[in-house]
């Protein structure tokens, strides 16, 4: 999920299971207020807090680099996704 705060200050990406953990995670782990927290396709950054990830891989990489036009999406609008 991508995090937005209401301070205007750039957002983060929280991993969690829906935007109202996603929002408590960020406030725990940064001390701001969130403003609205959103699916995106993959983590970007900054990560404000992912999990451990796949046992052998570990997380999943920043992958997801315009976060703010991706609100929503459940993949990539990209056509080459990170080549673009």
């Amino acid at each position: 999920m991508w995090v937005t705060f209401i301070d205007g200050k750039k957002g983060g990406y929280v991993e969690a299971a829906n935007a109202e953990e996603a929002m408590k995670i960020a406030k725990e782990k940064t001390g701001r207020e969130p403003k609205e927290a959103y699916q995106i396709p993959y983590p970007a950054s900054p990560i404000i807090f992912q999990g451990p990830g796949d046992p052998k891989y570990g997380p999943c990489p920043p992958f997801c680099y315009t976060p703010e036009k991706c609100k929503g999406l459940g993949s990539c609008p990209k056509n080459y996704a990170c080549s673009e």
